[in-house]
């Protein structure tokens, strides 16, 4: 790539960059929803087929209709067990009610929906790109990317917007959120990474030539840090929001790690972790994130810092309401600097392997005993090594070991119930060996 060429590369990046720092959420954008059947017409979103020659695929509607579990999230509210949940919670029926809704569909209010708008297509193109009222004409027009996003399309290529778009019901925020109620009469726990779960979509898009002229591309690396930052932004949130601000005695107990908790009386497996200083028989909070946190490449003093505002936050839930809101505050006051220094950041081979020797690291140094982190280190892992596949930077024959050693990790995180810890770390261990070999 030329100099000129790169240059605006990177300006056209950090552009869009600035512009989804202020992106409002699709669900609160205040414009109108148009509804699925406005991108749906054959020479537009609708077609059975590629178009041959075009810049975008033109099936996407297809793909989306049936491929994509998206399209049946307002179908799950009709299931048996859907109903039960609800009757335990003692709520409406499922698909009448916000709670339920404003997760398995686009419900925006009443007067910000379309002529063909209809809540039953659940969560559709409007909940991911915005409400269409001003750039449904440009985008058909094919107007220049940046002024249909400034006519409301939700800018979800870059990485930092998508992060928020999609913890937003993937996690939840003030507005949304499967708290541990909803949880115990039968709600699934959830289960989020971001580049994983994105690659896991079937693809609506293509990205060639001119996708990466018209918009931000990042590889899964960039995309998963980024996605680690907004999680660790957001459970910050919530837990000044819920975790100050519950009533009753108990805290938002959703906060913690469920495998604290919720596992065989007859199966202690306790153990000391450093980056807690927490005893036995104290409720840990979830920090799957915070863990994966402290493998990123940030500067040594930028590292220690992580740790030790980590390790204060979890002691602090031992300390009293006071200590918990000051550890909140100082991780929130010291957040904006750490992503600062690895937004749009392009990693190197050396960068990414020293991630993956950290990650490798705290788990065979017993920072992955619970499942939840041992989940998030499975496919921050699975990112890491895509991103270095693509840059052919193992041997053919290290690659098919390494990718032996990735599936043996998914095999043991594959069941909650059955995890077992020592599974995990010996993994951690061959895999260790196989990528210094």
């Amino acid at each position: 790539m030329k100099p000129s060429q790169k240059n605006a590369t990177v300006f056209m990046s950090l552009l869009l960059a600035s512009i989804a720092s202020a992106a409002t959420l699709p669900a609160e954008d205040n414009r109108i929803h148009n509804g699925v059947a406005s991108c749906a017409g054959s020479t537009c979103h609708g077609s059975v087929r590629q178009f041959e020659g075009s810049n975008i695929l033109h099936n996407e509607f297809i793909t989306w209709t049936r491929e994509d579990r998206h399209a049946k999230a307002y179908q799950t509210l009709l299931s048996k067990e859907s109903k039960r949940i609800a009757q335990k919670l003692g709520i409406g029926a499922p698909h009448t009610e916000a709670l339920c809704l404003d997760c398995h569909a686009d419900n925006v209010p009443a007067k910000l929906r379309g002529q063909k708008f209809q809540i039953s297509d659940g969560v559709g193109c409007e909940s991911c790109h915005g409400g269409s009222e001003k750039w449904l004409n440009s985008h058909v027009k094919q107007t220049d990317h940046r002024q249909n996003i400034k006519n409301g399309l939700y800018p979800t290529e870059e990485p930092h917007a998508r992060s928020d778009l999609c913890l937003s019901c993937h996690y939840g925020n003030n507005n949304k959120f499967v708290t541990h109620r909803i949880m115990g009469a039968g709600h699934p726990r959830l289960s989020f990474e971001l580049d994983n779960f994105t690659e896991l979509m079937p693809p609506h898009h293509q990205v060639d030539a001119d996708y990466k002229k018209r918009k931000t591309h990042v590889d899964s690396a960039q995309v998963w840090v980024a996605g680690q930052l907004a999680f660790v932004e957001r459970i910050l949130q919530q837990l000044e929001h819920r975790g100050l601000e519950k009533e009753g005695l108990f805290p938002e107990l959703s906060l913690f790690d469920c495998h604290s908790c919720h596992h065989p009386m007859s199966k202690i497996r306790w153990s000391a972790r450093d980056s807690t200083g927490l005893g036995p028989g104290v409720i840990r909070l979830y920090d799957a994130n915070f863990i994966m946190l402290q493998a990123l490449p940030f500067s040594d003093q930028e590292r220690q810092t992580v740790r030790e505002m980590t390790r204060n936050l979890h002691q602090s839930t031992t300390q009293g309401l006071a200590a918990f809101r000051q550890a909140i505050d100082a991780y929130q006051q010291a957040l904006p600097a750490l992503k600062q220094s690895l937004s749009n950041k392009t990693f190197s081979d050396a960068q990414l392997k020293t991630i993956l020797a950290n990650l490798i690291q705290a788990g065979v140094d017993g920072e992955f005993r619970d499942y939840a982190a041992a989940e998030q280190a499975v496919m921050a892992i699975a990112s890491l090594l895509s991103t270095l596949d693509t840059r052919s930077t193992f041997a053919p024959k290290i690659q098919q070991a390494v990718g032996k050693r990735l599936d043996e990790l998914y095999a043991c995180v594959d069941d909650d119930e059955k995890y077992n810890p020592a599974c995990f770390t010996d993994g951690l261990k061959r895999l260790k060996t196989t990528v210094a070999d």
